[in-house]
């Protein structure tokens, strides 16, 4: 006769033999919908059909932008799109659009170029209005390790808010060309961090990488951020000739990102 901590424990033991058995030898990844395309010529998402894929931006908030059946978020570039953008945040957001996004990488010369102080000012006048209309995203920074770039221009853009700027989530960018995948979860984490908000990746890549390598970083790392709650969104670089299209169809890193 066995004691009644010895049935208990008897129990527990089949119970989790039991339930062992119906679990896969494999992780499935499971659905989330984060993933998003980033365009210039709208005509080229149709050829993505994943139910994956969400929503998609084009760097612009044309009245007109389209990206098919996906959600298009617009964009305010930087100050050479200031003067436009409340007609065309009103058009978007009567067609539906949910997010908005701020600044491109205001942190490098070649792009959006602004100083923290600027980018706080100016994200105040021109996107805090919105807050309620839609979900807002900070200004993207790119990677750069550079002093006064990256996550440093990020820390001090929200130093510069000091609880101002009315932010829903945060837009980063990641290149590597060697597709470092530990540095891109540290990147991740680290922005995450600094941020205190949920992260959106609107850019990243290894540039210079053969369509194969690319493809898989692409499934690697995409496994790892669907895992991430905090990590709500991102769109690989990019819906271009070249890139994730080739000849006019997808390329083997298009019907990666298309699975």
């Amino acid at each position: 006769m066995i004691s009644p901590i010895q049935a208990i424990t008897s129990l527990f033991v089949l119970a989790t033999v039991a339930n062992s058995a119906a679990i896969p030898s494999t992780i499935v990844p499971r659905a989330t919908g984060k993933r998003g395309l980033g365009y210039n010529d709208a005509s080229l998402c149709s050829q993505f059909s994943s139910g994956e894929i969400t929503w998609g931006y084009d760097w612009a908030a044309g009245a007109a932008s389209t990206v098919g059946k996906f959600e298009y978020v617009p964009m305010l570039w930087g100050e050479k799109t200031f003067a436009d953008w409340p007609r065309n945040v009103k058009a978007a957001l009567a067609k539906g659009a949910k997010h908005l996004l701020a600044f491109n990488e205001p942190d490098l010369p070649s792009q959006a170029n602004m100083s923290p102080s600027a980018a706080a000012k100016a994200y105040i006048t021109h996107m805090n209005p919105h807050a309620g209309s839609a979900s807002l995203g900070a200004p993207a920074v790119s990677n750069s390790g550079s002093p006064n770039q990256g996550l440093d221009w990020l820390k001090q853009f929200l130093a510069e808010c000091n609880g101002a700027c009315k932010i829903d989530f945060v837009p980063i960018h990641w290149y590597d060309p060697t597709g470092g995948v530990e540095y891109f979860k540290k990147h991740m984490r680290e922005a995450y961090a600094i941020a205190g908000k949920p992260i959106w990746l609107t850019e990243f890549g290894m540039w210079g990488a053969s369509q194969e390598d690319q493809a898989k970083f692409f499934r690697e790392v995409s496994v790892w951020m669907d895992q991430q709650d905090w990590l709500e969104r991102y769109a690989y670089f990019g819906v271009f000739e070249g890139m994730m299209i080739q000849g006019g169809q997808l390329s083997t890193l298009g019907r990666a990102y298309n699975s």
